[in-house]
């Protein structure tokens, strides 16, 4: 009788343990699937394109990214800024 109760009881604890893995390794793939780290990009003149142009910042970076705005003033821009998403 004690035998049956012990195994019985072997065979929840692994039961559970096997749970346990489960759900931890749910939990690991939700979150290392999250995107990658964005980053901050620094606009840092108030020309139509080039280095450090609103424009170039606009073209090099991703949705998930930030836009530092390191300059006063107003942008000129002559033509349409296009953004695209992926």
């Amino acid at each position: 009788m004690f035998a049956k109760h012990l195994h019985r009881l072997k065979h929840s604890l692994k039961a559970l343990r096997l749970r346990d893995m489960c759900a931890g390794l749910i939990l690991l793939a939700i979150f290392s699937a999250s995107p990658a780290l964005a980053n901050t990009l620094t606009v840092t003149n108030l020309m139509d394109s080039g280095v450090g142009s609103h424009r170039a910042a606009i073209a090099s970076g991703a949705s998930s990214d930030t836009f530092n705005f390191s300059v006063t003033g107003t942008f000129i821009l002559p033509s349409l800024v296009t953004t695209t998403t992926t």
